[in-house]
C-alpha cells in the first residue's frame, strides 16, 4: 500500500503538470499561497495547482459543502498523515500529506465561490493549517525518536516552521511590514511530502538489488527533506527576525497605529 500511495501523489503531480502545460492556470493564485511562489517553489507550479482545484471548488459550492468543512477534512487528513508517518507508512502518508495540502488550498477558493470569506474564516483557516503541519512533523519525530541525529532534524524542522510563522506575526503585532523570505509553509508541505513519497521507491529499488540496509538510508529521501526544511527554514526566520529589528529600528520604517489612522483620514478626505 506504501508503494501505492507514492504513486498516487505521482499521479496528482501529474495533473498539476498537464494544467500547467495547458495553460489552464489560475492569474491571482498568489493571493491564496502566500503571496505566490519563491525560488524554491515555482509561481507557475502554485497556478497550475488552483487551476486544478477550481473545478473542485465549484463543485463543493454547487452541493453545499462548506469551507469549513473542507478546511476540518483537511486537518484530520493532517493528523492521520502524522501518525501514518510515525509508524513508518512513508507512501501512505505522503498521499495523505498531499490530499491535506489541497484541502488548505481548496478551502479558500470555496469560501470565496460561496461568498462566505471573512475574518473568522481566515483564522480558522490560519490555525488548521499550523496545526497540520505540526501534525506530520510530530509523526516524524516519533518516527525518528530512537536516533539522536535524526531526532535532531525533526525538532529543527518543527522550530523553522514555528519561529517562521513567529516572525510573520510578530512583524503584524508590532505594525512592520511583514518581510517575505524562503521556506514558507507550502514549501515545507512540498518538500516534505516529496521526501515522504521518494522512500518506497527507494525500499523497492533496494529490495530488487537486494541489499539489505539500515533503515536511514532507504529513508534518505525522507531525512534530506527534514534536512532542508531545518537548514534553510531557520536561516530564513532568523533573517526575518532580522529585518523586523531594522524596521523597528528605523521610524520611518515602521508603520505606527498613529500613522496608520493618520493614512486613514487622508483616505477619508
Amino acid at each position: 500500500m506504501d508503494f501505492e500511495g507514492s504513486l498516487f501523489v505521482v499521479a496528482l503531480g501529474v495533473l498539476v503538470l498537464a494544467f500547467r502545460v495547458s495553460g489552464r492556470t489560475r492569474s491571482n493564485a498568489s493571493l491564496e499561497l502566500e503571496r505566490g511562489g519563491s525560488p524554491l517553489l515555482d509561481r507557475s507550479l502554485v497556478d497550475a495547482t488552483y487551476g486544478a482545484l477550481e473545478p473542485m471548488a465549484r463543485a463543493c459550492v454547487r452541493f453545499g459543502i462548506s469551507a469549513n468543512s473542507v478546511t476540518w477534512s483537511s486537518l484530520v487528513l493532517a493528523v492521520v498523515a502524522g501518525g501514518l508517518v510515525a509508524t513508518g507508512h512513508f507512501g501512505l502518508a505522503a498521499a495523505t500529506l498531499a490530499l491535506s495540502a489541497l484541502g488548505d488550498g481548496l478551502d479558500g477558493l470555496v469560501a470565496r465561490g460561496s461568498g462566505t470569506a471573512g475574518r473568522r474564516g481566515e483564522l480558522f483557516d490560519a490555525t488548521a493549517a499550523r496545526y497540520s503541519e505540526m501534525a506530520f512533523l510530530a509523526g516524524l519525530a516519533v518516527h525518528y525518536r530512537t536516533e539522536i541525529w535524526t531526532l535532531i532534524l525533526a525538532l529543527l524542522a518543527i522550530s523553522a516552521s514555528t519561529m517562521t510563522n513567529y516572525a510573520s506575526a510578530k512583524a503584524e503585532a508590532l505594525g512592520v511590514p511583514v518581510p517575505r523570505g524562503i521556506m514558507r509553509r507550502p514549501e515545507r508541505v512540498a518538500y516534505l511530502t516529496m521526501g515522504a513519497l521518494l522512500v518506497p521507491f527507494a525500499t523497492a529499488l533496494l529490495g530488487f538489488a537486494r541489499l539489505r540496509l539500515p533503515s536511514t538510508v532507504m529513508e534518505i529521501s525522507m531525512l534530506a527533506a527534514l534536512a532542508i526544511v531545518a537548514g534553510v527554514g531557520n536561516v530564513s526566520a532568523i533573517r526575518r527576525l532580522a529585518a523586523i529589528a531594522r524596521s523597528v529600528t528605523a521610524p520611518s520604517r515602521c508603520i505606527t497605529p498613529e500613522l496608520r489612522l493618520s493614512a486613514a483620514r487622508k483616505v477619508d478626505r
